[in-house]
């Protein structure tokens, strides 16, 4: 698992790269 920032600059939200190379979005789970 890999932690990611992802999105247009500026606005972009926390994610994570599963063993899967899915992306996951964490916006709802950690803040910014």
């Amino acid at each position: 698992m890999k932690l990611v920032r992802y999105g247009r600059l500026g606005r972009e939200k926390p994610g994570l790269i599963d063993d899967d190379g899915k992306l996951r979005d964490l916006s709802g789970k950690i803040s910014d």
